[in-house]
């Protein structure tokens, strides 16, 4: 049975453990749009696969359907001697088979051709700290905790009861929270618990100063030109509250990447001293438009609940949707709700 539940809830771990140890093949999918987190999340996964004292060691392969290079992300640069374990194709296997996705938001994401997976047994295992994805098969298990930092976060609790936390496993999650809060200690998501794990990681003797600068948001001056014609089109749609709209045609002219944009509204956009509430508003390759939420201080639960008006979710700090109309239309709606 499918149920959103708690990474601590011990039930669904054993269930986890068991469904590997039955596996003849397990695969390992991370979504098409990777991130370090999604990244490290699989190498703990690979870890605890490889690993001779668990008796679970079986027949791997890490699935992701964009392979992930070093140069993407200077964070990736601590791990890229294991990059080559990636693949960007499902793999011959014997059944039963065991699928875990991690860190995929929704099951779509990680590009899965259901035509491969459609007649084997339900066997799927999710691990993520967004909500439950409802577009996951049906009879699979989904590990979430919504309130740690990251999915590397998730893992290290689950492995550090069954598995001695080396210096390698340290990297990998200490990579994956510090790359989801941007770097920063200050960050919405961190709480004692992700303190703690950070703790326990540096005692492993990481490189830690490393992995701070690697966090650090990098600012080129082609970028930096983007986010000051970005910062121009801000909306303050009340005294606390900015919005920005981005077209695709508009973000040509600035001759500047989604990346830019993405960063801008996480790093600018949420830090602004008077800002408890940042939406960003922009148009998709398909004409659609992801409309994402950032709230903090007396509007921290605010950005969940915006993001169900438009039929979407995630943290009740940080949240997303999708919207199909005017987006001026999205910022009315979202107007009148404040």
């Amino acid at each position: 049975m499918k149920k959103e539940t708690s990474a601590k809830n011990i039930l669904d771990i054993l269930e986890m453990l068991k469904r590997l140890k039955e596996a003849n093949y397990v695969i390992v999918a991370s979504p098409k749009a990777y991130a370090v987190d999604s990244i490290g999340s699989s190498l703990l996964i690979h870890e605890l696969l490889s690993h001779k004292g668990m008796g679970i060691l079986k027949p791997h392969t890490l699935f992701c359907a964009k392979k992930p290079r070093a140069s993407d992300n200077s964070l990736l640069e601590f791990v890229e001697t294991e990059l080559d374990l990636f693949s960007t194709t499902i793999p011959h296997y014997t059944t039963p088979l065991c699928i875990v996705v991690v860190d995929h938001g929704s099951f779509k994401t990680c590009c899965l051709d259901p035509a491969i997976y459609q007649h084997i047994p339900h066997n799927f295992i999710g691990l993520d700290h967004h909500p439950e994805s409802e577009d996951f098969p049906k009879n699979s298990i989904q590990i979430v905790d919504t309130n740690a930092a990251s999915t590397t976060a998730i893992i290290y609790k689950l492995l550090r009861f069954q598995l001695p936390i080396t210096r390698t496993t340290a990297i990998y999650t200490a990579l994956g929270i510090m790359a989801d809060i941007g770097g920063k200690l200050t960050h919405p998501k961190v709480n004692a618990e992700t303190l703690q794990i950070l703790v326990n990681c540096i005692k492993t003797d990481i490189p830690w100063e490393e992995i701070q600068e690697a966090t650090k948001p990098k600012i080129p001056p082609t970028r930096m030109y983007v986010w000051m014609k970005a910062h121009k089109e801000l909306n303050h749609l009340t005294q606390d509250a900015v919005s920005l709209v981005v077209y695709r045609r508009t973000l040509a002219e600035w001759a500047g990447s989604r990346k830019d944009i993405e960063t801008f509204f996480g790093t600018i956009m949420c830090s602004l001293e008077y800002v408890n509430l940042a939406i960003l508003i922009f148009e998709q390759d398909d004409g659609s438009w992801r409309i994402s939420f950032r709230s903090r201080g007396p509007r921290k639960n605010l950005a969940a609940e915006l993001a169900k008006v438009f039929g979407g979710g995630g943290h009740a700090h940080e949240a997303a949707a999708i919207y199909l109309g005017d987006p001026y239309r999205a910022e009315g709606m979202i107007l009148s709700r404040l």
